[in-house]
């Protein structure tokens, strides 16, 4: 099928003609490059145009365009029976039939505009259906868009250039000699006309124009000079008795003012200059103290290796894991008299990482930013790091330790650099424990954690 459009059609019916191409619930009204092909299996029982999101019915098998299903339904309302019109079994379900539409998307058809009234040559385009929608409406010479100024006018995509510099009531330019008065618009060929033969008339305008503005600068000048006189005129008189009474009194108060000035300057900048080094010697001593006193403070009361890590709702931790891939975080502490660190748990393994996610118990050690950090040696020096597991006691208990050993190699020291940021890179065992060894009951639903760094 093609679309047609006869030689009496107006543009108006031509571009509601082609809207129907991508604004219509109802099948592609199309011509396949192929014309011996058959289409009765992708053709709609409702429209009769090409299935457009073909649905399969139960259990008849029939295709309809999902549009046209919809409106049948709309039309006989949800409750009542749905009939297929081409055997009258009741259709109980439909579904997209995703392979049907691929392959007719597949099919290569001519364009729409093949028989089209514009003055350009006849489109020759074939290409798949899928790409049929983009060469309208946006590569078609026969395509009929609107003006994109706005004038209301539609125009075959071939003819816009013409339009906009012809006939297009919004593109009129106003003559260049506007500004000194020339009323004239019109388009580029008009203006042109215009120009070459309205020199005598441009002339005019522009002596005309400069004459006016010679009159008034000059009504102007003559009024500032007249003004300018008078003022200057009455601000010498004031001066000069002003000065004359002013100038013995202020040689005299100048030269008090200068002694009085230098005496009492050398005198404050004395003593400002001991001031400043004796508060500056008290508050780098002050600031010092303070910052030692809250290290220590902070240091005191925090906790230190070996350090313990309990999971108290472990069941619902590992639930939690499973299905919403959470990071458990211990506390931190502190290690190696100054190191602040803390345990990164990964109850389900790691997103992501598929040899863990699922199978393993992942532990890492990872240092954080401390009030330390500018004393202390980095990397960090260690000799192990020892990381252990337990859960249940007696003869259900389950214990795992693993250790890290210090090296000098630098892909292990990158871990143990100084933090940037609040928290450094993360160091340890991705899979730790496998999670089958879990025990299917946990005492007092608890799991243990324990870590302790020693020194090299």
């Amino acid at each position: 099928m093609a679309a047609r459009f006869p030689e009496e059609s107006t543009l108006e019916d031509l571009y509601h003609q082609q809207q129907h191409l991508t604004n219509s619930d109802e099948g592609y009204d199309v011509t396949f490059a192929d014309e011996q092909l058959d289409t009765n299996d992708m053709t709609c029982v409702i429209c009769l145009f090409i299935l457009r999101e073909p649905h399969q019915a139960v259990p008849c098998g029939h295709r309809f365009c999902c549009g046209c299903i919809d409106k049948v339904r709309q039309q006989k309302g949800e409750k009542a029976p749905l009939l297929c019109p081409i055997d009258r079994l009741e259709i109980t379900a439909t579904f997209p039939d995703a392979g049907r539409k691929r392959e007719i998307l597949n099919l290569e058809v001519k364009c729409t505009n093949i028989e089209s009234n514009s003055p350009s040559t006849i489109c020759n385009w074939v290409g798949e259906l899928r790409k049929l929608q983009e060469h309208v409406e946006k590569q078609c010479d026969n395509t009929l868009i609107h003006c994109h100024l706005q004038c209301g006018v539609k125009v075959y995509r071939s003819n816009a250039n013409f339009h906009l510099q012809n006939d297009c009531p919004k593109n009129l330019k106003d003559c260049k000699y506007s500004i000194i008065g020339c009323p004239f618009k019109g388009n580029d060929e008009r203006l042109s006309t215009h120009l070459s033969t309205g020199f005598d008339h441009h002339l005019f305008l522009q002596v005309l124009r400069q004459s006016e503005d010679i009159d008034a600068k000059n009504k102007s000048l003559d009024e500032m000079e007249i003004k300018f006189r008078t003022q200057v005129q009455d601000m010498e008189k004031r001066m000069i008795a002003q000065s004359k009474q002013m100038k013995n009194s202020f040689q005299k108060q100048i030269a008090e003012l200068k002694q009085e000035h230098e005496t009492k300057t050398d005198q404050m900048m004395a003593q400002s200059k001991s001031q400043e080094e004796i508060i500056k010697t008290l508050q780098n001593d002050v600031t010092e103290k303070s910052k030692r006193i809250s290290s220590l403070e902070i240091f005191s009361v925090a906790p230190k290796c070996p350090f313990a890590y309990v999971i108290d709702n472990a069941t619902e931790e590992l639930q939690n894991a499973r299905e919403r891939n959470t990071i458990l975080y211990s506390d931190s502490f502190y290690c190696l008299h100054g190191y602040k660190a803390r345990l990164k748990i990964h109850l389900d393994g790691i997103t992501g990482v598929p040899v863990t996610k699922g199978t393993h118990l992942a532990v890492y050690f990872q240092l954080l930013q401390g009030p330390f950090d500018d004393k202390l040696q980095w990397p960090m020096p260690f000799g192990f790091i020892t990381l252990s597991l337990s859960i249940n006691e007696g003869p259900k208990a389950i214990a795992k330790q693993k250790i890290l050993r210090h090296t000098e190699s630098d892909e292990v020291r990158q871990y143990f650099v100084k933090p940037v940021k609040r928290a450094g890179v993360h160091r340890g065992f991705r899979k730790f424990l496998a999670l089958k060894e879990l025990p299917e009951v946990i005492d007092n639903d608890k799991i243990k954690f324990e870590i302790d760094v020693t020194p090299c």
